[in-house]
C-alpha cells in the first residue's frame, strides 16, 4: 500500500478528533516513534524468514554462554543465569516467543552443563539449584510472553495503520470527488445568475425602448390626432351655436373632454418617456417628473441637487430617474408618507442618489428578499437593484417604521461622463 506523505496525513487528521491528532511537530506520528518504527521494520524482516530467527536464537544462547565463561575468573560459581538474561529480551523481541523459548532452553542446559556444579553434568547438587532453574525458566518464559504479546500488538497496529491510511485516502477521493461536483455546481449556478443578469438587463433596456417608443407613437401620432379632433370640434361648435344653442353646448362638453384626454395622454406619454430625458438631460427630467407629482398628489417631494451632474451615459441617466420613479410610486401607493426627500449629487465614485420618506416601512421579511437578492417581487425594488448592478453599481436599503431610505452609487467613468 503506498504510503501517506506528510501533507496528506497532516490534512487528513483535520477530520479526526482533536485528541487523535498526532503532533504537528515537524515530523509526521502516528503512535510510533522513530525508534520503535525502526524496530517495527525489523521485526517486520525477521517474521517472514524463520529460519533467521532460529538462527538468530542459536547464536544469541551461544554468546550468552561465552560472556558467561569469560566471567567466571569474577564471578566463579554465583550468578550463573545473569548472561541469559539480555539474549531472552533480544530474540522475545525480535524473534518472538518460539526462538525466545529456544534460546532459554539452549542457555539453561549450558549453564547447567558447565557453570553450575558438579560440573559436565546436569544433575542438580540440591533443591536450591532445583528452585533457581524453575525460577529462572519461569520468569523466561513470561519475558518471552510478554515479548510476542508486544509484537502482536505492533502487528495489530501496523494493521490498524494501514486500515486508517486507505480510510483517509478513501474520504479524501470522496471529499475530492464531492468538492468536484459542488464546484461544478457553483459554476452552473454563477452561470446561470450571470445569464439571467444578462437577461433581465436586457428585458430592462427592451421595456426602457418599448416605453420610448409607445410614448413618441402617443405624442407624435395619437396626440396629433387628438388635437385635430379638438380643432373640428370647436369648428363645428361654432356653427351650431348658431343653429342649435343645445348641440352647440353638448359640443362644447365634447371639446372639453376631447383637451383633457389630449393632456392625460400627453402626460402618460411623458410619464412613459419624458422627452426632457433625452434633450436635456437628467436634473430637468428629474425637476419635471417631480413638479408634476407634487401636482397630481399630496405628497411634498424635496429635490437636491448639490452640484451640477451635466450629461451621463443614456443608460445611466434612464436607470437614475426609472429608479427615482419607481420609489416615489412606491411612497405614493404603499408607504403612506406625506413627504420624500430626493438628494443627487456627483462625486469621485460617481453619481450618488438617495430617496427618503417617512411612511410606514417595509415588512422585514419582504425587506430581507430584496437585501439578500432573492424572491420574485418586492414593490419594484428588485428592478432597481437589478439597474444598478448591471451598470455595476451598488444598491443599499433600510427601512423601518419610521420610513424607508434608498442609497444608490452608480461609477460613471470620467471618459464617458460627456457622452450623451
Amino acid at each position: 500500500m503506498k504510503a501517506l506523505s506528510q501533507q496528506e496525513v497532516l490534512e487528513a487528521q483535520d477530520f479526526l478528533p482533536r485528541s487523535q491528532r498526532a503532533p504537528k511537530n515537524g515530523h509526521v506520528r502516528t503512535c510510533l516513534d522513530v525508534p520503535l518504527e525502526h524496530h517495527h521494520q525489523l521485526v517486520q524482516q525477521l517474521s517472514s524468514d524463520t529460519v533467521t530467527r532460529y538462527i538468530l536464537a542459536f547464536f544469541a544462547a551461544g554468546t550468552a554462554l561465552l560472556i558467561r565463561w569469560l566471567l567466571t575468573p569474577l564471578l566463579h560459581e554465583s550468578a550463573p543465569f545473569v548472561t541469559l538474561y539480555i539474549p531472552i529480551v533480544f530474540t522475545a523481541w525480535y524473534g518472538g516467543l518460539g526462538p525466545a523459548l529456544l534460546t532459554t532452553i539452549l542457555g539453561l542446559l549450558g549453564i547447567q552443563y558447565w557453570f553450575v556444579p558438579p560440573a559436565d553434568s546436569l544433575r542438580f547438587a540440591n533443591g536450591e539449584q532445583l528452585t533457581g532453574m524453575i525460577i529462572f525458566s519461569l520468569s523466561s518464559i513470561l519475558v518471552a510472553v510478554m515479548a510476542q504479546t508486544h509484537r502482536w500488538n505492533l502487528q495489530a497496529l501496523k494493521e490498524l495503520r494501514e486500515k486508517l491510511e486507505e480510510r483517509v485516502l478513501q474520504r479524501t477521493a470522496e471529499l475530492d470527488q464531492t468538492n468536484l461536483r459542488v464546484k461544478e455546481q457553483r459554476e452552473s449556478l454563477e452561470s446561470a445568475n450571470r445569464r439571467l443578469s444578462k437577461l433581465s438587463a436586457e428585458l430592462l433596456q427592451a421595456q426602457d425602448e418599448e416605453r420610448r417608443r409607445i410614448a413618441r407613437d402617443l405624442h407624435d401620432s395619437t396626440g396629433q390626432t387628438l388635437a385635430l379632433l379638438s380643432m373640428n370640434l370647436s369648428l363645428v361648435q361654432r356653427k351650431m351655436e348658431k343653429i342649435s344653442p343645445g348641440l352647440g353646448n353638448l359640443l362644447a362638453e365634447s371639446v372639453e373632454l376631447t383637451t383633457r384626454v389630449s393632456a392625460d395622454l400627453r402626460t402618460t406619454s411623458y410619464l412613459l418617456h419624458p422627452p426632457m430625458l433625452d434633450e436635456m438631460g437628467l436634473a430637468p427630467a428629474l425637476r419635471w417628473y417631480v413638479d408634476g407629482l407634487r401636482k397630481r398628489s399630496q405628497i411634498d417631494v424635496t429635490f437636491h441637487l448639490e452640484n451640477d451632474l451635466g450629461r451621463l451615459p443614456m443608460n445611466c441617466e434612464t436607470a437614475i430617474f426609472r429608479i427615482v420613479q419607481s420609489a416615489l410610486t412606491n411612497i405614493q401607493l404603499h408607504s403612506g408618507s406625506q413627504t420624500a426627500l430626493i438628494h443627487l449629487r456627483k462625486s469621485v465614485e460617481g453619481v450618488m442618489l438617495m430617496i427618503k420618506d417617512e411612511g410606514r416601512g417595509i415588512p422585514p421579511e419582504k425587506l430581507s428578499q430584496v437585501v439578500e437578492g432573492t424572491g420574485a417581487h418586492g414593490l419594484g425594488l428588485r428592478g432597481m437593484r437589478e439597474r444598478v448592478e448591471d451598470l455595476g453599481g451598488r444598491f443599499e436599503i433600510a427601512s423601518s417604521n419610521r420610513g424607508t431610505e434608498i442609497a444608490v452609487v452608480i461609477p460613471v467613468p470620467a471618459s464617458r461622463a460627456a457622452a450623451v
